[in-house]
């Protein structure tokens, strides 16, 4: 809509919010194509954040039979702090110890598993159970029956406003391991060094300067139900 790319000029996306939770004053979206069947839409628009966090060939590199390493630093930012890791598997993002998807909603577990790997590692809001994910991903009905696939960016506080954990759930009880410092969760060098990898997301997120998760998500899904993607030809 003109209002969704009047926000990409200006920059404006992926900003928090003053107040301590979502707000709908001063929120983005992005739609997509109109489908007779609300099931499809709503398929559209949850396989826009699918694949934006773990798709092959957009997410993570594509593997050999099985999953292959992500493109996202969290894996071996988990792996660094733990020292653990597969002998195949040593710790390599140029981005460090970094968690840009805590922005988009916790608690996040990654099951990170393998002879030698992490296992089962979460990253959690200190003081609560969850932060309320500030993305809605919905089909929009029409009185007509028809929908729009739809992904909303509340405006909302980021998660380095807040204290942050990093939790091993390989136990019972759980034991934190430590807290995240700001940096961990925001920083612009470590955003730039996201997205060496030239393939998939992070060369989208690279080519328009997206520095936040929340910015790349929304990019992302412009580029997808806008019917531009050219991610899985290693386009963007």
């Amino acid at each position: 809509s003109p209002r969704f790319l009047s926000g990409w000029k200006r920059g404006d996306l992926g900003t928090g919010s003053n107040y301590e939770f979502p707000i709908l004053a001063g929120a983005k979206l992005c739609t997509g194509n109109l489908e007779q069947n609300p099931t499809v839409a709503w398929r559209n628009s949850i396989n826009v954040m699918r694949s934006f966090r773990q798709e092959p060939n957009i997410a993570r590199s594509p593997g050999n039979g099985h999953p292959g390493r992500s493109y996202w630093p969290e894996p071996d930012s988990i792996r660094r702090i733990t020292g653990k890791s597969a002998p195949q598997h040593q710790p390599e993002h140029q981005a460090g110890v970094y968690f840009p998807r805590a922005d988009l909603g916790l608690p996040i577990i990654h099951d990170i598993r393998g002879g030698g790997e992490p296992g089962k590692i979460s990253v959690e809001p200190a003081a609560s159970t969850r932060m309320a994910s500030p993305v809605i991903v919905k089909p929009l009905m029409l009185n007509n029956g028809q929908a729009l696939p739809l992904i909303m960016l509340l405006n909302a506080p980021h998660v380095w406003d807040m204290a942050i954990k990093l939790v091993d759930r390989n136990s019972n009880p759980a034991r934190v391991i430590r807290p995240l410092v700001v940096t961990e969760l925001y920083d612009k060098t470590k955003s730039t060094n996201v997205y060496t990898t030239n393939a998939g997301v992070p060369k989208l997120l690279r080519k328009h300067s997206c520095n936040t998760a929340r910015l790349g998500l929304m990019r992302y899904a412009f580029e997808v139900l806008s019917g531009n993607d050219t991610s899985k030809q290693g386009g963007f």
